[in-house]
């Protein structure tokens, strides 16, 4: 958890001077189409964080033509076949992040399509699965509902799974395997408190936001923050983004 300080900083950093996020809007078609939701996905969690709601909602405006972009994708056409791909195979999950950042509700539909475009653009163009990949797609399996598949997914394709169940609390820094811990072990009542023991050794170190933008290996705020949201509703435990934000701001 960061200081009072750092959030402080990142309040006069989102509102304050001529390149503060909500000093640039409204984002250009070039920059939806891009990088631009996935940074204004980042920037609408710090928001929400900080209780501006407003701001949130500016953030997020995007969303609607983002959509109707994915819809229809013609748009794509003139661009190089890897950046075309890589695009199509981002822009859906930054769609699913944003719709639940927006409505407080995940969007298995758009999970779903999320988790296929990700999926078929590794298959074609990235071999192995990697860990940070892996972590995508699990958390992208689970959003749609689709929990047996993100299990299956783990079991494949990492490199050192843990075993069922852990002989200790270690494995927690790994996000992968809290998330598998969590999938394996949440239909077992005795193990709730053993997982929110886990969920919270996770978030000791990859909530130190005021040492990195990521103090565990790919796991920034908004990756921190749907690890939360998945970890306690697969443990029964209130999901909703204030339950989440009061465990990683």
């Amino acid at each position: 958890m960061a200081s009072l300080d750092y959030w402080q900083k990142e309040r006069t950093a989102l509102f304050e001077g001529e390149i503060a996020p909500l000093n640039r809007l409204p984002m250009s078609t070039a920059a939806r189409r891009a990088n631009g939701p996935m940074f204004a996905n980042i920037d609408a969690l710090r928001t929400i964080v900080l209780g501006c709601p407003a701001a949130t909602a500016n953030l997020l405006d995007y969303l609607p033509d983002l959509l109707d972009d994915l819809t229809c994708t013609d748009w794509a056409a003139t661009l190089p076949e890897y950046d075309r791909a890589g695009r199509l195979a981002s822009l859906p999950e930054h769609a699913a992040v944003g719709t639940w950042l927006r409505t407080g509700s995940t969007d298995a539909s758009l999970s779903q399509a999320a988790f296929e475009a990700l999926l078929n653009h590794q298959e074609r163009y990235g071999g192995r699965i990697s860990g940070p990949t892996l972590l995508h797609l699990m958390l992208l399996s689970i959003e749609a509902s689709s929990i047996p598949q993100a299990a299956c997914l783990y079991e494949q394709w990492e490199k050192r799974p843990i075993s069922m169940p852990p002989e200790s609390r270690r494995f927690a820094k790994n996000p992968r395997a809290l998330l598998y811990a969590h999938l394996r072990l949440s239909p077992l009542s005795d193990h709730s408190g053993f997982l929110f023991d886990c969920l919270h050794l996770f978030l000791a170190q990859a909530t130190r936001w005021d040492k990195d933008v990521q103090p565990v290996p790919y796991v920034g705020l908004v990756e921190a923050a749907r690890i939360t949201r998945t970890c306690l509703q697969l443990t029964g435990r209130p999901s909703d983004l204030e339950a989440v934000v009061a465990l990683i701001r």
